[in-house]
């Protein structure tokens, strides 16, 4: 009777504990793999919209010109100059003074928001505070900075984007930590793991090392960034009572505004100023609708913007009374600080370069399996 031989093993058997690493290891690259346009997506649009000002002056430098607008009050005759830019028969539906100085006037909703994300569309222009001169225009809501937080908050999804959104921040956090924990050397080791070597192609080492140094914010950022995208829901963690439902993606319905207000808008602003004594320079007017025929003024004050409600019809004033914000408000407003380097300049530029970081782990993630993919080929070839 033949006998049949035993199969030749190519290689060493694993121990447990290797093969444990080993499908850990796996599990990290293929997850990588499969989200890396997505990752890197967020790491490029999170370290734009660490300075959306500044990205967007590159791209729109017009609406950035330096003006100053400290003691800016619009006028019927800036408003005319402000139309003579806008389609015809538009509406001026409000302005805001920009941190530049320029005065950004949008007009009245000519079409749903794009991809359905967002505030609807409008025609906006970029006006000198001073001149009046038409310095930029937009022929609808979106644009570059848009396009950032479309990305960065919805994936471009209109329905369950928000939830994809969460979704792949646990994803994140859980591949990040699973990260740390295949790199982790020990304590007596960690200089000796951050060194250069020679043995691993530059994909490696930039992999090991830039994942090394920031994995701790890498994991703070995917923690907040998850909160962020359903905050109502987590909000229930810290406040039960807290409104659980999420506002629609479009927004809520959008009346027209006023064809003729019976107030002027320099009188509505000036009225809302005598009601804030002591208030600063203008921050944003919306001009009363036909359903509601109320300017809504903005003014800084030391405490923050403060509105005060100015009515058309018999020119009283309201301040409006902000409400104090919920406990599942505030740990909102501190993950978003955290989620977006808002505080000292230092963790501002931490954030930014997480953002450039996690881009540089897709890439190089994409590089290594590249290389061990060809590497594998070449001994199957000489095999």
């Amino acid at each position: 009777m033949a006998t049949i031989a035993a199969p030749v093993r190519s290689g060493p058997m694993l121990s447990r504990k290797a093969r444990v690493r080993l499908f850990w290891l796996k599990l990290h690259r293929w997850i990588g793999l499969a989200l890396l346009v997505v990752m890197a997506a967020f790491g490029i649009t999170g370290s734009v919209l660490v300075w959306p000002d500044t990205f967007d002056a590159m791209v729109n430098p017009g609406r950035y010109t330096p003006a100053n607008a400290s003691g800016f009050v619009p006028t019927e005759a800036f408003l005319e100059k402000a139309r003579a830019a806008l389609p015809e028969g538009d509406r001026i539906s409000g302005l805001r003074v920009t941190e530049s100085g320029t005065v950004m006037v949008a007009g009245d909703v000519n079409g749903p928001p794009p991809a359905g994300l967002g505030p609807p569309s409008r025609v906006q222009v970029w006006l000198h505070p001073e001149t009046g001169a038409v310095l930029d225009r937009s022929a609808g809501t979106g644009g570059f900075i848009w396009a950032m937080h479309a990305i960065h908050g919805h994936l471009l999804l209109k329905t369950f984007g928000r939830e994809a959104v969460a979704l792949s921040g646990v994803i994140l956090l859980f591949t990040s930590v699973v990260g740390v924990w295949l790199w982790w050397p020990g304590r007596r080791n960690l200089v000796r793991a951050l060194a250069w070597r020679k043995q691993y192609s530059k994909s490696m080492n930039l992999h090991r090392q830039t994942g090394a140094v920031l994995a701790v914010v890498l994991i703070l950022e995917a923690a907040t960034g998850t909160w962020i995208a359903l905050p109502r829901l987590f909000g229930q963690l810290v406040e039960p009572s807290a409104e659980a439902a999420r506002a629609p993606t479009e927004g809520p319905p959008v009346s027209a505004p006023m064809a003729r207000p019976a107030l002027s808008i320099d009188d509505a602003v000036h009225r809302a100023a005598g009601a804030l004594p002591g208030a600063g320079p203008l921050v944003t007017v919306f001009t009363p609708s036909e359903t509601n025929p109320v300017w809504a003024v903005s003014l800084r004050t030391s405490a923050g913007p403060a509105t005060v409600l100015v009515d058309d019809t018999n020119g009283s004033t309201t301040v409006r009374e902000e409400p104090a914000p919920g406990r599942a408000a505030r740990v909102t407003s501190v993950m978003e600080a955290i989620h977006f380097g808002q505080g000292p300049f230092v963790w501002t530029i931490i954030i930014f370069a997480s953002g450039i970081v996690l881009t540089l782990l897709s890439v190089t993630g994409l590089l290594i399996w590249q290389q061990e993919r060809a590497r594998r080929m070449k001994r199957g070839v000489k095999a």
